[in-house]
C-alpha cells in the first residue's frame, strides 16, 4: 500500500549558502547556472526548464503536469500552495491599489483648497458670461461651414 504524501517541510536545506523548497523533490536539477539558477526537469513528464523558478515549478506541478505517475496527493499539496500564493498576490495587490488611490488623492487636494496645484482650472477655459465679440462670432462660423 503506498504511503500518503506527507511533505517533511516547506524548505529542504541542502547547503548554508542556498535554499531550495520541496518543489525540488519533484523537479530533477539539472545544470546549475553562475548565479545559483538551475535548469530543470519534471520527474512526472519530463517538461524541462532553463531556469526553474519555484512559484512556476510549483503552479506548473498543480495544474497543467500530465503525467501519468504524478501522485494525486502531490498535485493536491502544490494546488493548495498556489492557491496560498494567488491570494497572498490579489491581498497585496489591492492593499497596494487602495494605497495609490488614497496617495494619489492626496496629491490632488495637497494645496489645502480642493483643488490640484498643477492641473489647469476649469475657468481657464472659458469666458465668464461675457458676451462674443464679432471677430469671436465670424471664428467660430468659420470653423463650423
Amino acid at each position: 500500500m503506498e504511503e500518503p504524501f506527507q511533505p517533511q517541510s516547506d524548505i529542504v536545506i541542502l547547503s548554508s549558502r542556498r535554499r531550495f523548497t520541496d518543489i525540488w523533490k519533484y523537479i530533477k536539477r539539472e545544470k546549475s547556472w553562475d548565479n545559483g539558477h538551475y535548469e530543470g526537469k519534471c520527474n512526472f513528464c519530463d517538461k524541462s526548464w532553463k531556469r526553474g523558478k519555484p512559484a512556476s515549478l510549483r503552479a506548473y506541478i498543480a495544474n497543467h503536469c500530465t503525467g501519468t505517475d504524478l501522485p494525486a496527493d502531490v498535485r493536491s499539496y502544490f494546488i493548495k500552495i498556489v492557491a496560498n500564493e494567488n491570494e497572498k498576490k490579489r491581498e497585496y495587490s489591492s492593499d497596494n491599489e487602495i494605497e495609490n488611490n488614497v496617495s494619489k488623492k492626496q496629491k490632488i487636494t495637497k494645496n489645502g483648497k480642493g483643488k490640484a496645484s498643477d492641473s489647469a482650472n476649469i475657468n481657464d477655459h472659458y469666458q465668464k458670461k461675457e458676451k462674443l465679440n464679432s471677430n469671436q462670432i465670424e471664428e467660430i462660423d468659420r470653423e463650423i461651414i
